[in-house]
């Protein structure tokens, strides 16, 4: 039984450590593995200690493995050193051949199926370059046993004199060639290099003649013209009284490059399919969200004038339908962030007893016209100050609350909430969205969550949506931390459990949760009389929409069609706040707002953009807005910014 192999990992990153220990440990291989965090303990533990191999960190602090490698070679040149490299690049790769690297391996190619092929390799090459002594002694012995193992040998093996001629070349060798092995005795090897390597052939000849060894990549040309990739390890054989002569071992790595170059192209193209996706989801948002807003926003005007009931159910029906469209949007971008891995949870301390209101407040006269007793139940040992994602916690009940108005004709509606566990500051909630509407079957309970999944056919049919809304709220959860479930019975309603992890939050708390909604009032409108916004934005209807909404709550409007004239517009009056939208023709509002910020002037910006995707909101503020309000926005949200934002601009200055 051969005694386990003994390899000594250089590498710095924990988490690469840690992969590659995963990775040998899954590939089919008896081997101890030795860590060294920096090169100076791993060329201690080299010289001290008895090594099968070594896997090198390219990139190494303060050093690189070249340096490292060409120290490690003076101490044991007979010890197989991988290099590990960020990428598969070929240039490296040469070097470290030069430099003493037996092989070498692209991070992102380690697997535990390719650890094994290159310990297999180690194996074999530590067996061919003990073959290699055998041979030598074999010579000496009997040339005839020496040419039965080479001619019989399936690696590609050659013997070459110093001006660069081939002696001999085994079977295995021309075949790879497509050639038979007369064909290439006595010619001269650089016929079979590629033009674009014949420098590299060159240095090659150099370095045999006065180093004895060299390792490295060249490309071939066989009978047929096509180029292959040869991993060559050769030395000089020497010995008084006879000619030297170049003995050679090659490797045949063309199938190993082409998969590399594949696996980068691929992960290119993946990558711009990303991008492309994701500009299509921004287009898609900006184009359907622009008319969304005026058809919204002016149906919200309509309903604040007379109407006959007849009107009113029409508009009525405009806007539902209108809400449910933005709601399928919404859900559409959501899980795309999701799916790709670009949704990130923000942490900031909330107010759960204010987050709970608002969200109440929504259902409350949709719930009220379906005599739904809408309720509210908090613990007791439930902490209101909070510190996490207020605003997916929001999406998460506003989803299951939408559901349970959706598909609850009367009864109750409930929400309770109470603290399981508390670990320090880590509290962790359950909440519970229970209704007493139609139930889910039970062989649908398991599918629920998944993706365009509803009840029935008769379900969407009748009640309409995506099949997003409860994948999206399931993997918000799981981002959180926690864990969601369903209990539910036919006609008896249904509970969606789930469990949420929160840290202690550091804000007041006041906030009654069974307080009935605010109405905005007259006097919240005269907080903003003689206020003065420049309202940019190239759409006429939505510049329209914008002028009926805030000359309502009682602004003085300007409007510029475009970056360019909101610049002139500022240059030249003095406004309390600009509304800037973002993409418009000439200059868009990112530009704008840098340009305004460049002129020192520190007027409060809100972007209203028709774009809705998760990094719309930093592009904002890192261009120097102070908020962000997506279209079709409600006019009380914006009244709030509004109210906020001048307040604040005011005491600061």
């Amino acid at each position: 039984m051969n005694a386990p192999l003994k390899i000594l990992l250089i590498e710095d990153d924990t988490i690469d450590q840690m992969f590659f220990q995963r990775a040998l440990k899954a590939a089919n291989v008896d081997a101890e593995l030795i860590i060294a965090d920096d090169a100076e303990t791993g060329i201690k533990y080299f010289c001290n200690e008895n090594f099968s191999c070594v896997f090198l960190d390219y990139m190494l602090p303060g050093t690189n493995g070249l340096s490292i490698l060409e120290k490690l070679h003076v101490e044991n040149a007979g010890i197989p050193i991988v290099l590990i490299t960020s990428h598969g690049d070929e240039k490296i790769a040469v070097n470290a051949m030069k430099a003493g690297a037996m092989d070498y391996i692209s991070k992102d190619l380690i697997t535990p199926i390719s650890i094994e092929q290159i310990i297999r390799n180690i194996i074999r090459f530590k067996e061919i370059e003990q073959q290699k002594i055998n041979a030598e002694n074999i010579v000496k012995q009997s040339e005839k046993r020496h040419r039965i193992f080479f001619e019989n040998s399936q690696i590609i093996l050659c013997t070459h004199d110093l001006e660069g001629n081939f002696i001999n070349l085994n079977s295995a060798g021309a075949k790879n060639l497509g050639y038979v092995p007369e064909e290439l005795i006595g010619t001269r090897i650089i016929e079979i290099i590629s033009p674009a390597h014949e420098n590299l052939f060159h240095e090659y000849m150099q370095k045999i003649r006065s180093e004895k060894t060299a390792m490295g990549l060249i490309r071939v040309i066989t009978k047929s013209g096509e180029e292959r990739i040869w991993m060559y390890h050769n030395y000089l054989y020497e010995e008084p009284g006879t000619q030297s002569y170049v003995i050679g071992s090659v490797q045949d790595i063309t199938e190993r490059v082409k998969m590399e170059e594949e696996m980068r192209e691929a992960k290119l193209l993946a990558e711009e399919s990303v991008k492309t996706k994701e500009q299509f989801l921004a287009n898609m948002s900006h184009e359907i969200r622009t008319p969304m807003s005026a058809i919204i926003g002016f149906t919200n005007l309509i309903l604040e004038t007379t109407l006959s009931q007849q009107q009113k159910e029409y508009l009525d029906t405009i806007h539902y339908s209108a809400r449910n469209l933005l709601s399928i949007i919404n859900d559409i971008l959501d899980f795309s962030k999701i799916n790709s891995g670009k949704l990130i949870l923000e942490e900031a301390d909330f107010d759960l007893n204010k987050s709970i209101t608002s969200i109440m407040k929504v259902f409350h006269i949709e719930a009220n016209k379906k005599n739904i007793n809408l309720l509210c139940n908090i613990g007791p040992d439930v902490p209101c100050s909070l510190r996490g994602d207020s605003v997916r916690l929001n999406q998460v009940l506003m989803n299951l609350f939408s559901n349970a108005i959706k598909f609850t004709e009367t009864g109750h509606i409930k929400l309770d909430v109470k603290a399981l566990n508390k670990k320090g500051s880590l509290n962790i909630l359950e909440f519970c969205v229970e209704d007493s509407g139609i139930g889910i079957p039970s062989n649908k309970l398991e599918s629920i969550f998944e993706v365009f999944t509803q009840a029935s056919s008769d379900t969407t049919r009748k009640y309409g949506g995506t099949g997003l809304g409860l994948a999206i709220v399931k993997n918000l959860v799981e981002l959180h931390g926690g864990q969601i479930k369903v209990v539910s019975n036919i006609d008896q309603g249904t509970q969606f459990i789930f469990t949420l992890l929160f840290q202690d939050g550091a804000i007041n708390t006041s906030t009654d949760i069974n307080s009935e909604p605010e109405v905005n009032g007259s006097k919240k409108i005269q907080d903003l009389n003689s206020i003065k916004v420049l309202v940019v934005e190239d759409n006429p209807y939505n510049q329209l929409l914008a002028q009926h909404v805030l000359e309502g709550m009682g602004c003085e409007i300007e409007i510029a069609e475009n970056g360019k004239k909101a610049i002139e517009k500022i240059e030249t009056t003095t406004y309390d706040i600009v509304l800037m939208d973002i993409q418009m023709p000439e200059m868009d509002g990112y530009e704008a707002t840098r340009y305004i910020r460049a002129k020192g002037n520190k007027i409060p910006i809100i972007a209203m953009t028709a774009h809705a995707l998760n990094d719309d909101d930093a592009k904002c503020i890192h261009a120097g807005m102070n908020d962000y309000i997506s279209k079709p926005f409600e006019p009380d949200v914006l009244y709030s910014k509004i109210i906020n934002l001048i307040s604040n601009h005011r005491i600061a200055s």
